[in-house]
């Protein structure tokens, strides 16, 4: 068995997942879920059950069990491996059975031998809003790129503040100025959980083909217009990275900032894939 620690939004739910799925699927070992994060920080919810998922939640009595019995050795304790750093850990292929991984995983060297098993299991169960389907047909009538705002938290709390910072307007307008050399007839839908803000600085930079996406119920609604786009511009966000690899799209470009951390710009980090641009960036 392996078992995945669940925690924090959307886009870090899906990480920890797919590597947990990843390690399971090599082992032929089933996968469970530990989500008692959920019960101690009620700021975010777990998120992945309205998607075709292939693991079990870990009833409470059972994780436990598990506890109690490996102090007294009357079962092989399970082994706990604690993602190290945002780099990648080569360390990862060498897990055996019976292990709980605790960490984000942010890269897709963790998954990457399962991408197509993930986006098939990453699909919603339900079917979208009328709305929101009717939107994502405008979308797909037109060459659309996805452009992710990521205000929030990011400018709204010190702390995440000083550690990530949400991007500033140079970054967007070397993005902009790249797809339209790249792309033809490019259509900008932004995304952003800042509207205002988004209206007065994001949209006069992508110009009149460019459009604010209206804001839906749900975090995974909002994900699925994202993955329907055909190109990419993306924040400093685990879930907007997961609304551009999931895209399908042949010839898919996807453009990404440099600098992921803003406190700390020197850590490694593998969470941008081979094949994506990364552009120079600061922060607000």
């Amino acid at each position: 068995m392996v078992i995945a620690r669940i925690r924090s939004g959307l886009g870090n739910q899906l990480f920890i997942y797919a590597a947990g799925r990843a390690l399971a699927h090599r082992l032929g070992a089933e996968l469970k879920l530990d989500v008692g994060f959920f019960k101690t920080y009620p700021l975010r919810q777990f998120r992945l059950d309205h998607f075709a998922i292939d693991a079990k939640i870990c009833r409470p009595q059972e994780l436990w069990l598990r506890k109690f019995f490996a102090k007294l050795r009357l079962r092989h304790p399970d082994r706990l491996f604690r993602e190290a750093s945002p780099a990648y850990d080569p360390a990862f292929v060498e897990l055996k059975n019976n292990t709980i991984l605790q960490g984000f995983f942010q890269s897709e060297k963790y998954f990457s031998s399962i991408s197509e098993i993930l986006r098939k299991e990453f699909v919603l169960k339900a079917a979208l809003p009328v709305q929101v389907r009717q939107y994502m047909a405008q979308m797909n009538a037109c060459n659309p790129v996805s452009v992710h705002v990521r205000r929030g938290d990011y400018v709204s709390y010190q702390s995440i503040n000083e550690r990530f910072g949400a991007l500033n307007l140079d970054y967007y307008s070397a993005a902009k100025k790249w797809m339209d050399r790249e792309l033809s007839a490019p259509t900008y839908q932004i995304f952003s959980d800042d509207g205002p803000y988004a209206e007065k600085y994001i949209l006069p930079i992508f110009g009149p083909h460019a459009h604010l996406v209206p804001s839906v119920a749900e975090d995974y609604e909002h994900l699925a217009l994202m993955r329907c786009c055909r190109h990419h511009i993306i924040a400093n966000s685990s879930f907007r990275w997961w609304g551009a690899w999931l895209a399908s799209f042949p010839g898919k470009q996807v453009i990404a900032p440099a600098t992921w951390f803003r406190n700390r710009p020197e850590i490694p980090v593998d969470i941008i894939p081979a094949n994506w641009i990364m552009i120079a960036n600061g922060f607000c």
